[in-house]
């Protein structure tokens, strides 16, 4: 038996052992006739919403399909929503109502979590949504809502940025909830004194998208002087965003460092614009009528280099290299003592640039122990105070002599990516790719690399996570070894959490290198096969799902306890298939369970499945095989109903035969049954009720070919669920009519 086939029988096994009896409750194909009547089940964890009828339907032409003319459009739903790792969305279609509905995998917020959910830009909406799920103490959730609902605009969306994208821990630890505000007030009163930048409000709270960035006056090469607008992301990430690397965004004692309420206590955005200690220069003075953001001159400091030349100026005085017994990570206790190495140089100009409003990052080669920063003009520039460097990138191998493993950036929720091609010219690619035990592809595993470091010894040098696919690509350095560790739920390599795996041992420029491992364990299972066909299908309707997953995101811890979540577009996806209301219950209950259309992986496509009984039908993506990652997906649903355009009596020839719904239904007491008769053929048209036993005879006897019509009436009979059964030759159908008295 192949291996993997004995991986997704254990996987099965297990989830029996979890409820032995829940497929003797639900029963798994329902192929049997007459079949049980059908109870459309809500999703345990998100009662589905209301199903949607949607008005004036049109007529829809079906390329390249015979009877392509005779599919109405009958209700058409979208949706976009975010599928959890293990989690499921269910879309689905009742053909009593003629409805649409979806099961949605999303939680339900607080009215005060929601509120703000509604005040925030509908562009940042699914982010919040995203950190106010994941914040293990909902009511701490709560109070940061309520930051976002008393803001004054135009302070909303910087808030509720921030708000979105720290940390859940760090945002809910040991940080001060009025920093969200604070910050966000000295980004625009900076604004109002510096002349080389102005923020840009696009829209305002009262809107439904909003969103602001800013606009810079640069000196271009060529000495002209013209006005740049960021992108909005760049605006909010290293502009506003109040983390700069691995150190807290609080308030910190200046005296001694410990985090401290105010007043003792002091942010550092607020403290560089209002404070300078003694003898020493004031930045917002020094930047006073400052009118660029940078004239292009290479390792240029002071006026003639803008702001980043006067902020270049401001570090250098404020800071002396060298260092005592204290290596304090917080811009305010760093300056408080004037001195430090790279390090603390690299985070005090990241702090010095974003209060400047200069987007600035802290950047870091950890194996050759040095980092500096980066600031943004349409591209990260390099840019390094203590030694008077302004993009110049190349300086560090071809004049240092440096041969970097890896340079990074940081973001301030934790994550950070290579931007090793800009400070090496001999660069290799390597890809990851991560199985479980049964050879699947393991999302959300962390990629720890090290190599070896300058003076000896090895050191983490980058991180990656891999996506759904089980892969992640990092940019290196060339003339380096590299030793690689992966970890996360489900296990790791090697196993012993003090090795690593050698897997270049001398990088070469130009290579793309790769490299597969297998985890001890296996991830979940789908665990629906492919049904077989129904006998005498019904074609009365068609159920069309367009969908496109629009990225994943990734979560992981890299430094302390600071959960990034990184969107990674381009890929990703979910398992989807389709089945009836009994086969979704065996799926939920960790049951073997049969569907149609089954899709590994389904990233984007269109499902387009003629219902083959007259039942709710589910299309289901599925995450259950995801570990980690979540799936932004939409999804645009369509029905249709098969209309031949036959009229009883009109004498037309009906294309095949068919038992339509009946109308009304529910009915009190009487319903019109229709069906179609392609040629002349002996018809039993019968009523049963669900046990089995039949309640009336309509028809029994021979019929024309055609269009035909009785009526059924139920008086006498209780209310209930029954089953009309038409026999035309060897021409089977049955539908369901309730009975409402």
């Amino acid at each position: 038996m192949p291996a993997r086939l004995l991986c997704v029988l254990a996987a099965l096994a297990a989830w029996s052992l979890l409820t032995l009896s829940a497929a003797a409750q639900t029963g798994l194909t329902g192929l049997e006739w007459p079949p049980e009547p059908v109870e459309i089940l809500p999703d345990p964890a998100s009662p589905a919403p209301a199903a949607r009828p949607l008005p004036a339907p049109g007529n829809y032409r079906w390329p390249g399909l015979d009877g392509a003319d005779d599919w109405e459009l009958i209700a058409r739903d979208s949706l976009t929503t975010t599928i959890p790792a293990g989690g499921r969305l269910a879309v689905y279609f009742d053909p009593a109502g003629e409805m649409i509905g979806f099961q949605d995998p999303a939680v339900e917020l607080s009215p005060t979590q929601a509120a703000a959910l509604a005040r925030t830009p509908a562009w940042l909406r699914a982010d919040l949504y995203d950190s106010f799920r994941r914040f293990y103490y909902p009511m701490i959730a709560d109070l940061v809502a309520e930051e976002i609902l008393n803001a004054p605009d135009p302070l909303v969306d910087e808030i509720a940025f921030q708000a979105a994208h720290i940390a859940p821990e760090i945002i809910g630890g040991a940080m001060f909830l009025e920093l969200l505000r604070e910050n966000a007030e000295y980004v625009y009163l900076a604004d109002s004194a510096l002349d080389y930048v102005q923020i840009v409000d696009y829209g305002a709270s009262g809107d439904d998208d909003y969103w602001s960035t800013a606009r810079y006056r640069v000196v271009e090469e060529s000495g002209d002087t013209v006005e740049v607008e960021i992108d909005r992301e760049i605006y909010y990430w290293y502009l506003v965003h109040p983390k700069l690397s691995d150190e807290m965004p609080t308030y910190i004692n200046p005296a001694n460092g410990e985090i401290a309420a105010p007043p003792d206590g002091v942010f550092w955005r607020t403290y560089f614009w209002t404070h300078a200690d003694s003898g020493y220069s004031h930045l917002s003075q020094e930047l006073d009528g400052c009118p660029v953001l940078w004239a292009h001159r290479v390792n240029t400091a002071g006026s003639s280099n803008g702001a980043v030349g006067l902020v270049n100026d401001w570090v250098n005085e404020a800071m002396n290299w060298a260092v005592g017994p204290e290596r304090p990570i917080q811009p305010v206790r760093i300056y408080a003592l004037h001195q430090g190495y790279c390090g603390e140089h690299s985070d005090i100009t990241a702090a010095a640039g974003r209060t400047a409003l200069i987007p600035t990052v802290c950047t870091i080669a950890f194996c050759e122990d040095h980092t500096w920063n980066e600031f943004w003009d349409r591209d990260w520039i390099h840019w390094e105070p203590v030694n008077n460097m302004v993009n110049s990138p190349l300086s560090y191998e071809n004049g240092w002599g440096k041969v970097f493993a890896s340079v990074i950036n940081f973001r301030g929720d934790g994550f950070v990516w290579g931007v090793t091609e800009r400070y090496s010219e001999g660069l290799c690619t390597l890809t990851i790719t991560v199985r479980d035990s049964c050879g699947k592809p393991v999302d959300g595993e962390k990629v720890a690399l090290k190599s070896t470091m300058t003076g000896g010894g090895q050191y983490y040098t980058t991180w990656s996570v891999t996506d759904a696919e089980g892969q992640a690509t990092l940019t290196l350095g060339d003339n380096r070894p590299f030793y690689v560790r992966v970890s996360g739920p489900l296990g790791a390599y090697p196993s012993s959490s003090t090795q690593y795996a050698s897997v270049i041992t001398n990088s070469q420029a130009g290579q793309n290198y790769t490299w597969d491992c297998s985890i001890s364990n296996a991830s979940p299972a789908l665990g629906v096969t492919e049904a077989p066909p129904y006998p005498n299908p019904d074609d009365t309707y068609r159920l069309e799902v367009q969908y496109e997953t629009l990225y994943e995101t990734a979560y992981a811890s890299i430094f302390l306890a600071n959960e990034f979540s990184e969107k990674l577009y381009g890929g990703g996806g979910t398992d989807l298939f389709l089945a009836d209301s009994l086969n979704l219950a065996a799926y939920d209950s960790l049951q073997p369970a049969q569907g149609f259309e089954i899709t590994p992986g389904a990233a984007s496509g269109t499902l387009d499945f003629v219902l083959p009984t007259f039942e709710p039908w589910y299309a289901v993506f599925s995450a259950r095989e995801l570990t980690v990652n979540s799936q932004r997906v939409k999804a645009v649903v369509s029905a249709y109903r098969y209309s031949s355009g036959v009229v009883p009596g009109s004498g037309a020839q009906p294309a095949r035969f068919t038992l339509h719904p009946t109308h009304p239904n529910p009915f009190n007491p009487t319903t019109a049954l229709s069906y179609e008769l392609r040629a002349a053929s002996y018809v039993r048209l019968r009523v049963y009720d669900t046990a089995g036993r039949e309640v009336r005879a309509l028809v029994d006897g021979w019929r024309d070919a055609g269009v035909h019509e009785v009526t059924f009436d139920g008086s006498g009979l209780a209310s209930g669920v029954y089953l009309v059964r038409l026999e035309a030759g060897e021409f089977t159908q049955t539908e369901k009519i309730v009975l409402l008295k």
